[in-house]
C-alpha cells in the first residue's frame, strides 16, 4: 500500500516567511542593543562599565547565532517547499 503525504506549500511558505521576518527583527534589535552597549562602554576607565560591555557583547553574539539558526530553518523549509511544488 503506497502512502502519500500532501503538503500545503502555501502554508509552509507563509510559516517560513514569518520565521524569516522575526529573525530579521531579532537581528535589527541585536544591532541596536550593540550600538547602545558600545556607546555606554566608551568610558574604558570605568571598570564596571567595561565588564558590562564585554559580557553584554558576548550575550548579543550568542543571540546572533539564534537568528542565524532560524534563517537556516527557513532555508530548509523553502527547499522542501520547492521540492513539493515540483513533484
Amino acid at each position: 500500500m503506497d502512502k502519500q503525504i500532501v503538503v500545503d506549500v502555501e502554508f509552509l511558505s507563509d510559516v517560513s516567511n514569518r520565521i524569516n521576518n522575526t529573525s530579521d527583527k531579532i537581528t535589527k534589535s541585536i544591532e541596536s542593543f550593540q550600538k547602545i552597549s558600545d556607546d555606554l562602554g566608551s568610558n574604558q576607565e570605568d571598570v564596571n562599565m567595561k565588564n558590562f560591555n564585554e559580557k553584554f557583547t558576548q550575550y548579543l553574539n550568542s543571540l546572533k547565532n539564534l537568528a542565524d539558526y532560524y534563517k537556516n530553518v527557513t532555508n530548509v523549509m523553502c527547499e522542501l517547499r520547492d521540492t513539493y511544488e515540483n513533484e
